[in-house]
Formats: C-alpha cells, sequence, structure tokens
C-alpha cells in the first residue's frame, strides 16, 4: 500500500474540486497537503433545493490528485395522527413511560432504579425512562413480533446478546436498533402479557411516539397497534 500511495502520489495533493447543484453553484475547495487529516468536506442540499422530476449533481475538479467522495439520499416520511388498529384477531398493545428514580431495595439491600408509580409522556433529559408493553389476546398464538418505536431524542439500553443459559425472560430474543426494540415471542399466551425495556431521554424537543405493534410473523390478518403519543424531553 505504501509503494502504490508513493506511485500514485495521493498524499500529494494540488487540486480545487466544485460542486454545482442544478447549475447552481455549491461550494470550491482547495485540496493540498494539509488537507490530509482535515475532516471530509459535507455539502448539505435540502428538500427545498430539490426540483420535482429529474436533477443534476456535478462534481469537477482542477489539478493534481485524485478526489474522492460520496453522495446519500435520506428521506424521511412524515407521519402523525395515527389511528389505534383493531382487527377480529382479538390482540390489543398498549404502552406506558414511567420514570425510573433510585430507591432502596430492601430485598437485596441496596439502591436501584424502581419506576415511579404514576406514567408519563413528560420528562427531562437525562431521565431513564421504562417502557411498558401491555399486549391483551382472547387465544393463543405463535410466531408473533412486538415492536415499539423510539421518540426522537431517546436511546435505548442495549444488553447485548446473552447465552441460553442465561435467558430468563418468557419471550425468546430481542433487537434494539437505532429507531426500535423488537421482541420475538414464540408462543403468545392468551390473557395479559408484559413487556419492558428501558432508554434514556436525551434531546429536548416535543417529538411523536410512533404507535406501538403486535402481529403475528406468518399470518398478516393477526395483528393490532396502539396509540401514538406527543413525548417531551426537556
Amino acid at each position: 500500500l505504501s509503494d502504490y500511495l508513493a506511485h500514485t502520489k495521493e498524499l500529494q495533493p494540488e487540486f480545487t474540486a466544485t460542486v454545482s447543484f442544478n447549475s447552481q453553484k455549491l461550494g470550491v475547495f482547495k485540496f493540498d497537503k494539509n488537507s490530509l487529516f482535515q475532516p471530509e468536506r459535507e455539502i448539505i442540499i435540502k428538500a427545498n433545493q430539490i426540483h420535482k422530476g429529474s436533477n443534476s449533481l456535478h462534481i469537477s475538479m482542477s489539478g493534481k490528485g485524485r478526489l474522492y467522495y460520496n453522495a446519500e439520499f435520506v428521506q424521511y416520511i412524515k407521519r402523525e395522527g395515527q389511528p389505534r388498529t383493531v382487527t377480529a384477531s382479538g390482540i390489543t398493545i398498549n404502552r406506558t413511560y414511567q420514570k425510573l428514580v433510585p430507591r432502596w431495595d430492601e430485598r437485596l439491600g441496596a439502591m436501584r432504579l424502581q419506576p415511579v408509580e404514576s406514567s408519563s409522556t413528560d420528562f427531562a433529559s437525562g431521565d431513564t425512562v421504562r417502557v411498558k408493553l401491555t399486549v391483551n389476546s382472547l387465544r393463543n398464538y405463535y410466531y408473533v413480533l412486538v415492536e415499539d418505536f423510539l421518540p426522537a431524542g431517546c436511546e435505548a439500553f442495549d444488553r447485548g446478546r446473552l447465552d441460553p443459559w442465561e435467558w430468563t425472560d418468557w419471550w425468546v430474543d430481542k433487537d434494539v436498533r437505532d429507531d426500535r426494540v423488537s421482541f420475538y415471542v414464540d408462543k403468545l399466551p392468551g390473557g395479559k402479557s408484559v413487556l419492558e425495556y428501558e432508554f434514556r431521554a436525551s434531546i429536548p424537543g416535543t417529538y411523536r411516539a410512533m404507535p406501538p405493534t403486535v402481529q403475528a410473523m406468518y399470518d398478516p390478518f393477526v395483528t393490532a397497534a396502539g396509540l401514538e403519543e406527543i413525548f417531551r424531553v426537556r
């Protein structure tokens, strides 16, 4: 690799790059040997700059060296005011948020985080929040997926993968992603079932918490969704 860099002279750039979008110049950037360890140059094209139909992004360079670039398209879909979904399957799902506070645990003989009695959708930045998902079913269902979408500005705690002999929960697996927490259930018993996880409220703002969902993975007619809520972080 060192010989290759010496041959291509990539560590000795001396060029200027020009970026244009729809014939409008967005920036001119000079690169030389002092630019090698500087952060990447980032250009953001906002939605109001994009025309309906075709658009043109043009990147050109003059001088000696090699220009590396990448382009990323990010699209956000507006989702709000979604109603509760109820089907003939008889499954329903509800969600509550509770703040966790340190309290003395007589059984453990130590302080530990425990939920307050009342639920809320208004928290301070840095609060630890327990999410309680309650699924009610009229009968047994098999291979069920329960998902809850995280409010923006919040980050879930990821426990990581557990070995089979460490597993104590009644559901079989959990997947924590950037925007949601998913629970995998081999057998959902009839009656009331509860799933819980925790996240931290981080970035202040007013957000929409998308409805939690429950669905049979192999039967699209067995599905339900809870309520969308306004979630605030102060």
